[in-house]
């Protein structure tokens, strides 16, 4: 392997390491068991995560069961602290923003109180089970914003929990790296043909 062959392999790891470093770690849950009215979320920008979580959004029109409004968004609680008012009361998406959501911080809604959308024909009254497949969409501090969405939680009766709902949308900056990197290895390919 030339010279050249090695830099731009360097090159393609450091970048594709780069991408894999910059993934945040969430976490999230439901209280349970699934059918129950009571309804709680939990949120955890994990302590392994190198970014801090500066806006959320909750789909209640994602919901595998029927789209939902959140009549009632809950009270907030956890050791995030909030950038402002929680908006979206009485629509599908609720929009949250917060000052410091750092890794190892947690944010919570309790006594949440979602209603189908429209009422009728669906119910005014949501369990947790019908929760599934709402969508959180989470934006970092790099730019960067992640999609999840709630599934069953495997544990019987034990609510729903959070799984990616896709790949990260990575940061401008890493976009531009990688961009970078791929525009030099087909220069150099150019010049060796």
């Amino acid at each position: 392997m030339d010279l050249r062959n090695s830099i731009g392999a360097l090159m393609m790891a450091t970048m594709i390491g780069s991408v894999a470093q910059a993934a945040p770690v969430v976490s999230g849950n439901t209280s349970g068991p699934d059918g129950s009215f009571s309804i709680n979320m939990f949120f955890a920008n994990d302590a392994t995560s190198t970014v801090d979580i500066t806006s959320m959004s909750i789909n209640g029109g994602t919901a595998l069961a029927f789209p939902m409004l959140w009549d009632e968004v809950g009270t907030p609680g956890g050791t995030a602290t909030l950038g402002g008012a929680i908006l979206g009361e009485d629509t599908q998406v609720l929009a949250i923003s917060f000052s410091a959501f750092a890794p190892g911080a947690t944010f919570q809604l309790t006594g949440m109180d979602p209603d189908g959308d429209p009422s009728p024909p669906h119910p005014l009254s949501v369990t947790i089970g019908e929760l599934t497949g709402v969508t959180v969409t989470f934006g970092f501090s790099d730019g960067s914003s992640a999609a999840y969405r709630f599934v069953d939680d495997p544990a019987p009766e034990a609510g729903l929990v959070l799984a990616p709902a896709g790949d990260a949308v990575p940061a401008p900056a890493t976009l531009a790296l990688l961009g970078a990197g791929l525009l030099g290895l087909t220069a150099m390919r150019r010049q060796r043909a």
